[in-house]
């Protein structure tokens, strides 16, 4: 899965970021359950990274792609989604986005250490059909 993450972030230098309006509630606040949908954002994800994974697993690789993001614009903003399965009922969704918002806020204070304002760091959530276990995907607008 890294890998393929590597591989896509080279495939990002020779792209151009998308400028797109977003929910933008500040990275304290707790995110609102959006409706399940299939394809919940169109935009593909800078990093995913799967419910229970450790920092340390991911922290290099998302600081290269925080860093090439800011690179291109260093004012870009970091969308933190956190995406749970849209099959469950609404009460199941909103505990699973209540068991994996720790470590999306979490991933959040990984960007900031990179030297991102949190006036850049966007959290929401929504579920998504197409997925069957949670997971964290950070987008650049």
């Amino acid at each position: 899965m890294l890998v393929m993450l590597g591989l896509s972030l080279l495939a990002l230098g020779g792209c151009k970021l998308i400028d797109q309006t977003t929910f933008a509630p500040s990275p304290s606040e707790n995110p609102s359950l959006l409706p399940a949908t299939r394809g919940l954002d169109t935009r593909a994800p800078l990093v995913t990274v799967s419910q229970g994974t450790p920092i340390p697993a991911y922290r290099d690789l998302l600081h290269f792609a925080v860093q090439q993001a800011r690179a291109r614009d260093p004012n870009v903003q970091f969308d933190v989604l956190v995406a749970v399965p849209g099959a469950a009922d609404p009460a199941a969704q909103a505990a699973a986005v209540g068991t994996i918002q720790t470590e999306a806020v979490a991933l959040m204070q990984e960007i900031g250490r990179d030297g991102v304002p949190s006036t850049q760091i966007h959290l929401r959530a929504g579920a998504d059909a197409t997925i069957t276990q949670p997971q964290i995907r950070v987008y650049v607008r």
